[in-house]
């Protein structure tokens, strides 16, 4: 298992905690960020994956990667939005 994604998805971000307007945003920030560096095939409404180093350069800070968040890993049985809904006790 990688210490660090390669990649990041707006899911990743929300995973880690960031809402999904805020993880929409980030995205959209580092896709313009790429295509204004010439990576033109960040240019597209399609693509919703950024290299990781380019999300932590907008935030300011390297994202924390630990076996009990990273997405795809056994840990993570219910998704995000259902494990954090109370139930109503």
């Amino acid at each position: 298992m990688p210490d660090r994604l390669q990649n990041i998805t707006k899911k990743d971000l929300m995973v880690l905690g960031y809402g999904e307007y805020h993880s929409k945003q980030i995205i959209r920030m580092a896709k313009v960020s790429l295509v204004q560096q010439g990576y033109k095939f960040y240019d597209s409404t399609r693509v919703g994956r950024v290299p990781t180093k380019t999300v932590e350069d907008i935030l300011g800070y390297e994202l924390s990667w630990s076996p009990a968040n990273l997405p795809g890993t056994t840990r993570h049985s219910v998704p995000y939005s259902s494990a954090n809904q109370g139930n109503g006790d």
